[in-house]
This record gives structure tokens, sequence and C-alpha cells, in this order.
């Protein structure tokens, strides 16, 4: 069914919550799959709200119902202490399961207890620890009214990812009812900065092409400046190389991905990315040049090239495609994230351990470039050479410092890190990694055309209609100048 609207789309989305409460007041376990046809692209929205609705009739009851007016308060309480019962037992449950706990989604649902459950997970020893270090945390922790449990509208459920300006998590708003991605600055961009950044996602909410996830709202919470976005149930093509470089080529691609597998590891984890660096090239040795693992590499990444250029065609620029901005969704598919988040950013900085760099070097580099759509070019190719070598096409070393020794011996670098790539790859990854931007194939389109010619083992020999300089041309450099 088509939804032409948001409007008919919240419509439809009250009468299916209106057949959800009929079925728990029967005593019936609502089912996704019976409205998936209504709203085949909700269906992730539809479980959440059957959730929430759950947790409202389980807490309200047919007991509420019969409670008398002069027994209100008594009731009140008596309900209070039943809810609490429940939270401690789910609490423990979890425990014994193995899990951690979810303090803010019983938060969510009844914040007039919010400090009692928070009171209940700190008893138990489930306060989420990703989160204690974070500004956000601080928020949730030290609540003294429902208005400091949430981020606006939204309740903070985990973390999920870090991004070069802040921390991504894991959030659920009621209204309507879905869940999102949270991306929290840094307290430390200044606030001028700050609102930049804000402002150019909120340019990119207007992306809505597949395989894209959108930016829903920017907003700024007693100082936490935040950006939601569209959240798709997935893992991060990070973890996917985190894991296979970690077990060093033991396990392939239909062991991570979705829908049969899902990583394990941790890309937080210091132990763990040390642990796949070590093993990085036995991975690369045993996958990277596998018949299998090369052809659903270069599906996968001509994939994210045509949705990038499809922002590309809107005017619009990444500048950071690390494997951190893709998520494989639960139906095998790449999703995009976080688009043009990266422009008013300083380049990364070398530190005392190595520094991957998934950036062009027109946006590394010191000093002033021009910066077009070549420089997403080159981040569909970096995506493509960490699939096969486990590792990004430029690392920023020690000695990197004022990245003016990168700017010397940054094309003998790369040169040597291509040598390693399976013959197969290596002729479309040596242009689309291209240090001159001119070098580069000329559209994220005729890049993927290249890698799905690959994939079914041919070569693109005819001239892409870009790779001559015409009016269409000078009409692309004229929409991505810097």
């Amino acid at each position: 069914m088509s939804i032409g609207s948001p409007e008919e789309r919240d419509a439809l989305l009250k009468r299916i919550q209106v057949e959800i409460d009929e079925r728990l007041a029967a005593g019936e376990t609502p089912d996704p799959r019976d409205w998936a046809q209504m709203l085949p692209e909700y269906v992730e929205e539809i479980e959440t709200l059957i959730e929430l609705r759950t947790f409202v009739h389980e807490q309200d009851g047919p007991e509420a119902d019969e409670a008398s007016a002069g027994d209100a308060a008594e009731s009140d309480a008596a309900t209070d202490e039943a809810i609490l019962a429940s939270v401690e037992s789910a609490f423990q449950d979890a425990l014994n399961r193995g899990d951690k706990p979810d303090p803010v989604v019983w938060q969510a649902r009844h914040p007039d207890l919010a400090s009692e459950i928070e009171n209940i997970a700190e008893i138990h020893g489930f306060l989420q620890d990703a989160l204690t270090a974070d500004p956000v945390a601080g928020v949730i922790r030290n609540k003294e009214d429902e208005a400091e449990t949430a981020l606006g509208r939204y309740r903070i459920l985990q973390r999920i990812a870090d991004h070069p300006i802040g921390t991504a998590y894991l959030g659920v708003s009621d209204d309507p009812p879905q869940r999102v991605e949270l991306l929290v600055l840094h307290p430390n961009i200044e606030r001028d900065m700050g609102w930049q950044i804000l402002g150019e996602a909120d340019q990119t909410r207007g992306l809505q092409e597949p395989g894209l996830l959108p930016v829903l709202e920017v907003g700024e919470v007693r100082g936490v400046r935040f950006i939601a976005s569209r959240h798709v149930e997935g893992v991060s093509l990070a973890q996917v190389l985190l894991d296979l470089a970690f077990h060093g080529g033991e396990r392939n691609l239909t062991h991570v991905l979705p829908p049969r597998g899902r990583p394990v590891g941790d890309e937080e984890h210091e132990e763990d990315l040390a642990e796949a660096r070590t093993h990085a090239s036995q991975a690369a040795e045993k996958l990277g040049g596998g018949p299998d693992h090369l052809t659903r590499s270069l599906k996968m990444v001509a994939s994210v090239a045509r949705i990038v250029a499809q922002a590309h065609l809107q005017g619009r620029l990444h500048r950071n495609l690390s494997p951190a901005a893709i998520v494989i969704g639960r139906d095998g598919e790449p999703h995009l994230r976080w688009f043009g988040l990266t422009k008013h950013l300083p380049p990364p900085r070398a530190k005392k351990t190595p520094v991957p760099v998934w950036r062009a070097p027109e946006l590394v580099l010191p000093g002033e470039h021009r910066v077009d759509w070549h420089a997403d070019v080159w981040g569909v190719g970096a995506l493509l050479f960490g699939l096969l070598r486990f590792e990004a096409p430029l690392i920023l070393e020690s000695g990197d410092a004022d990245r003016t020794r990168l700017a010397a011996d940054g094309p003998g670098r790369l040169q040597r890190h291509l040598d390693g790539v399976v013959p197969g790859a290596r002729r479309t990854l040596v242009r689309a990694l291209a240090w001159d931007p001119a070098a580069r194939h000329p559209t994220c389109e005729a890049l993927a055309d290249e890698l799905e010619a690959l994939s079914r083992g041919s070569l693109v020999t005819e001239t892409h209609p870009l790779d001559e300089p015409g009016p269409r041309q000078s009409w692309w450099r004229g929409l991505f100048g810097r």
C-alpha cells in the first residue's frame, strides 16, 4: 500500500493502535505481520507500537477500572507498587539470562516512577556502563523531573557507535512510535561550529532515497546538541570488518551478516581492536583473494556507490564514508548514515597509535583543497579496500602530526597498500583511490557500474558519459565546489 503523506501514515498508525488495543483487551497477542501489508515500510514502527501498547495494557489492567473514585489514591499506590515489583522482577530475569536490563524503557512508560526505577537499577547494579562517561549520562542519571530523562521527546536506550563529531545512541520516541538513532555532539565542539553541524544535518532532511537513513530532527536540550535520524536494525560494516579480522579469516561474511549471522566483539574496546590488527593480514590472505568474498564485497560496495550517487544528484556529499557509516540491515542490504556531518570538522590527528584514515587526501592534507564528489569516490573505494585488506587505505602514524610528511610520502604508502590487493580488483582500486581527484572515476555511478561488472566477471570497457568533459561535467563541478 502506498502512503501519500505523513498525515495518511499517522492516521493508519492510529487505526492500528486501536486494533492493537482491542486485541490486547480480548487477551490476544498482536502480531505485526497482521498490519505489515498496510504499512510495509513501517514494520519497525508497528513492532514498537505493539511493545508500547502492551506495556500500557499490562500496567493499567482490568483492576484499574474496578477501583472506585473514593479509593483512587490507595489504588494508585498499589498499582505503583505492582509496577515496581514487575520492574524488579524483569531486571532479575535479565540478570539470570546474562542480559543487561534496560531501565530507560520502563522509565519511558512510567515517567512518574522514574526515580524509583532508577534506584532499583542501581541496587541491582544495572546502570549502563557505556553511558557513564558521557554528558548524556549526566542528564539521565541526575534527573530531578521527567524533562531531564530524555533528549526532547526521545528516550535513550543504549550506545551504538562513535562518530568524529560525537556519539550515537539508540533512542525511542512515543509519537510517532519509532526507534531512532540519536547522534549527540561532543561537548568540546564550539557552540558556533555545533550549530553549523546541526544546520548542515537539517539540510539533509530531504534525502529520502532508498538506502539512506535521513535526518528526522535536530535540536538542543539542556546544552546537549543532537541529531535524530531513522534507525535500521542491523550491524555496522565496522563491526563486520572487526569480526572477520579478529578471527583471522576463520569466519566469513555469511557468519557475520544479517539475517543469518551477527558479528561478535566490540569495535570500541581497544583489546578487540588490537587483536583485529594483529590478525588483519591473515584475514586478508584467507578471504581477500577468495572469489566468494570478493564477489560479495564488490556487490555490497556497488550498492553503496549507487546510494551515494543518488545523494550527489541532490547536491549532497558525504565526505566520511567509513565502515562505521554503513549499516547492513536485516535484509542484508547496506544503509548509509551521517550524510555531510563532517564538512566543518578539522582532519584527523596523529596519535601514538596508528589512526586509520578513510577520508580522501584532499580532506586530510594541510592547506585548502577543492572538494567535490571525487572525495566520495575515494570513500567508496576505501570501503572496498577495507573489505579486502581489513585496514584503511591510509594510516596516520605518530610522525604525521602536521600531516606534512603524509603529503610527501602518502602516495608511496598508498601504492604499497594497493600492491597487496587481489589483481581482480586492483585496477579498479588504483583508479578509485588515485591521489589526484581528477584521476579517479568520474562519478560514483561510474564506479558502481565497474564494480558490478567485476562482480559478474567482466570489465567495463566503454567510455562512461562523464569521462569526457562537457556541459554536465561543468554543472557537477559548480554544484559541489567547496
